[in-house]
């Protein structure tokens, strides 16, 4: 009775693993194709490309932003082809990537990973436009500092910040006591919302929105980096503090990988995966959380620039880093990554104030900066001044040097 059992499961898992593992396993052999080139004569995109071996069809997108924001689609069904002319199209310089897919006989497709051509890999400075108070020529910038009615030398200095539909939610950081506040703007009208007490997520280096679950996740930063706070987006308070992990087994992460984990310094929420990433503090690479940010895969970043990390942003099927000059760099930078940890592009946002989030916000995309400095300043005041052994106050203006800090939003533009 036993071995009839054993049996009976064995011819079961069998007839699973042939009824779905094959469609899996199909999905996943998806071998990606390369583009070889495009050109544009007129309004008409001359795309080619390597040929792949048993697939149906491909789908072509271009755009004006390496990110392929608002990209126009087009599909090849025919597995055979190698190029296609695309007609009036009306942007000049446009980006293109392709994927190669299959299709089952219910037609749902199975796409392999991007192909990009070679100008969505260059290097490129954005425009940053200021955010202002008003749509006045004449209005001054935003500052979120003032904006949030926090007292200087105390939670002033913003980091980690995101956005979702009109609301940004931004950190508000006080160094002398390594707590944070977070601030909740009307993007919109440029109206304070609400600020939150104070919380206990010490540097709160950077802030993701999980628009699947409507909730707010912070990573804490230094002293232990190693724990995120979930906050609730509307209340602003604090709903529960986990400690992440790398579990052993990890899928791309080697026993070494996991034993040193020391925690991350950014974290992303992505809409299309329903994941988050984060990136680690020690070993620079990234990790790839579910919803409940158990480990789901580890991800090798195939370049990394000797910059001081500071944020990230995930958005469509790419991961954005943002760096500050802190070891060695001269300017703000992006470095972008594909899905896959594969190096795109850096995108310099040139060297103004320091660099503290990224973010997305109805597809165009914003960077928060910070700034420390001294200020010299004259006040009234008196000096004694000495007449024939008597003295004297006589009025005058003292020299005195103030600190100041400014929180500025910028859009970029130019991607």
């Amino acid at each position: 009775m036993r071995y009839k059992r054993l049996i009976s499961a064995i011819i079961i898992a069998t007839l699973f693993v042939c009824t779905f593992g094959t469609n899996l396993s199909y999905g996943k052999t998806v071998k990606a194709t390369e583009v070889t080139k495009h050109v544009v004569n007129g309004t008409t995109l001359s795309v080619r490309w390597k040929s792949v071996s048993d697939v149906d069809g491909y789908q072509i997108q271009y755009a004006n932003n390496r990110f392929f924001n608002k990209a126009e689609s087009v599909t090849v069904n025919d597995g055979e082809k190698t190029s296609k002319e695309i007609k009036k199209v009306s942007i000049k310089s446009p980006y293109v990537r392709i994927r190669a897919y299959t299709e089952d006989e219910d037609g749902n497709k199975t796409y392999s990973q991007w192909a990009h051509s070679s100008n969505c890999r260059m290097n490129k400075k954005a425009s940053l436009t200021s955010i202002k108070k008003t749509s006045s020529k004449n209005s001054k910038k935003l500052e979120l500092r003032k904006l949030s009615g926090q007292k200087m030398e105390n939670f002033d200095t913003m980091q980690g910040g995101v956005a979702y539909g009109n609301t940004g939610w931004y950190i508000m950081y006080d160094r002398n006591k390594s707590k944070c506040k977070i601030a909740k703007i009307n993007l919109k009208t440029k109206k304070l919302i609400k600020v939150s007490p104070e919380l206990n997520i010490s540097h709160g280096n950077d802030i993701a929105y999980n628009s699947n679950r409507k909730q707010l996740v912070v990573a804490h930063g230094a002293p232990n980096y190693k724990l995120v706070s979930f906050v609730d987006p509307d209340s602003l308070v604090i709903q529960k503090t986990v400690t992440l992990t790398l579990p052993k087994g990890t899928p791309g992460a080697s026993n070494s990988n996991c034993s040193n984990f020391s925690g991350i310094t950014a974290i992303a929420y992505n809409t299309n995966h329903k994941m988050y990433v984060a990136r680690l503090k020690s070993q620079g690479h990234i990790v790839q959380y579910d919803e409940n940010l158990n480990a789901v895969k580890y991800v090798r970043l195939d370049k990394k620039d000797n910059y001081l990390f500071q944020c990230m942003d995930s958005y469509s099927e790419y991961m954005l880093v943002g760096q500050s000059p802190g070891n060695g760099g001269k300017e703000n930078i992006i470095s972008v990554y594909n899905w896959d940890g594969k190096y795109m592009s850096r995108v310099s946002l040139g060297s103004t104030y320091e660099l503290e989030n990224v973010y997305h916000k109805n597809g165009n995309f914003y960077a928060g900066f910070y700034r420390s400095y001294y200020k010299t300043v004259y006040v009234d005041g008196f000096t004694i001044k000495v007449t024939y052994g008597k003295k004297n106050k006589v009025k005058t203006k003292l020299k005195k040097t103030k600190l100041l800090r400014d929180n500025y939003i910028y859009k970029i533009t130019n991607l």
